[in-house]
């Protein structure tokens, strides 16, 4: 597989009517958890070594029974209480996240049926960390299709599976290396977020242009599964990070190009 930069551009059609979060009460400190892992003994790593390295001092906790659809549900009010448009007035969403209700059906529907309204247009979105962005540029499409005239896009996160998968493997050895591989997943956080997005109503205030790529012969440096068997998430940080940099130097001046900015 060619390693040759392939891009796919477009210019953006929509604008943000509004935005909404939804942030969970509870927290855990990242010595909090190295103090779980008994880190100093087990890894030979101080307990303020997973906040230095990464920035983190604590993460949002969400309660175990609360679904991704819970959190986008109350991102979604968040959002639409600070709209210049109704529920009724939305008719496509679009649930884009890691974590979903069920395989089967879309958790889009949960959403809009939590909410209390039906959408014309509901489905999910899953493409990792890109899942939101995705979602955006799909709506962006629609929207200037004329097939939606306002579009919702959600996500809720409960990234609490992963970090109790990574808790309860590294909780059970002392292999250093493996710690490595899984502390990306003592660090995600659980919350909810939410975009109301309609049409340009003037051609300089929006999403001025979306580009794309994907170099997916590096798909295994950052895996959560098996075929989603549990959820523990393994990641090869160091070249998972040298690749963005290497795609982000290169990609960056294109779009800058592309839109004629300076």
């Amino acid at each position: 597989m060619s390693n040759h930069p392939k891009y796919t551009c477009s210019p953006g059609h929509t604008r943000i009517i509004s935005t909404g979060v939804y942030l969970p009460e509870g927290r855990i400190s990242s010595r909090e958890l190295m103090e779980q892992l008994d880190s100093p003994q087990r890894f030979g790593l101080n307990r303020n070594w997973l906040a230095r390295l990464t920035g983190v001092r604590e993460r949002c906790v969400a309660d175990d029974h609360l679904q991704p659809s819970d959190l986008a549900v109350r991102a979604a009010r968040d959002a639409l209480a600070h709209a210049e448009i109704k529920l009724a007035d939305i008719d496509a969403l679009i649930f884009a996240g890691v974590f979903r209700d069920f395989h089967e059906p879309a958790t889009a529907h949960i959403v809009a049926h939590k909410l209390g309204e039906n959408i014309p247009t509901a489905f999910d979105v899953s493409n990792a960390c890109h899942s939101f962005e995705d979602a955006l540029h799909i709506m962006d499409a629609l929207i200037a299709a004329g097939q939606v005239k306002y579009g919702l896009i959600v996500t809720g996160e409960t990234s609490y599976r992963m970090r109790h998968e990574a808790i309860n493997r590294l909780q059970q050895t002392t292999d250093r290396e493996l710690f490595m591989e899984l502390c990306a997943g003592l660090n995600v956080g659980d919350c909810g977020a939410a975009m109301i997005v309609g049409a340009k109503k003037d051609p300089h205030v929006g999403f001025m242009g979306f580009m794309k790529e994907s170099r997916s012969h590096y798909y295994h440096y950052s895996t959560s599964g098996p075929a989603c068997s549990d959820h523990l998430l393994k990641v090869w940080m160091t070249p998972l990070v040298d690749e963005a940099i290497s795609m982000g130097e290169a990609m960056f001046p294109a779009f800058m190009d592309h839109l004629g900015w300076s």
